[in-house]
């Protein structure tokens, strides 16, 4: 699993919209595909139900047994998946990823947003976030995770 490294700097904002407008290229009868519609529903619930509304048993039925993460610290499997949302749970009071553009292709879909939110203790977070999830056998199989903080 190859990591970029963090001298590269991109701005989310930007990396979102290019992979947005390449998948927006794509034709008509592309964008209706039954795959890629269902696809985008799928990224949508979870973006819905399991990350703002916390709903963290949903994922055995929209999160592959076998699907990574591509994070800081990369995770593997349905379990992690689970994991690593729990801590954000237990960690945040307040966990919001507010949905600016959602565009899918096939098995792709990404989303760009701001996450924000507050710790337990107090302390606000802020970030542009780009998401680029790849779904199979309708179920999230992988997912990429870029975020820039917006300053306060």
């Amino acid at each position: 699993m190859a990591l970029m490294p963090r001298a590269f700097a991109v701005s989310v904002t930007a990396l979102a919209l290019t992979v947005a407008c390449a998948l927006g290229a794509a034709t008509a009868s592309a964008q209706s595909d039954p795959q890629t519609v269902a696809n985008k529903a799928v990224v949508t619930e979870i973006v819905e139900q399991i990350i703002n509304g916390r709903q963290i048993d949903l994922a055995d039925q929209l999160v592959a047994e076998d699907m990574v993460q591509h994070l800081n610290r990369p995770t593997q499997g349905l379990a992690e998946y689970k994991a690593h949302y729990q801590k954000i749970y237990e960690r945040y009071k307040e966990y919001v990823l507010d949905v600016y553009h959602i565009a899918a292709d096939g098995e792709i879909v990404v989303v760009h947003g701001r996450l924000h939110g507050v710790t337990n203790g107090g302390n606000k977070i802020n970030f542009h976030v780009a998401d680029i999830y790849r779904l199979s056998g309708g179920r999230l199989a992988e997912r990429w995770h870029v975020e820039q903080l917006i300053n306060q």
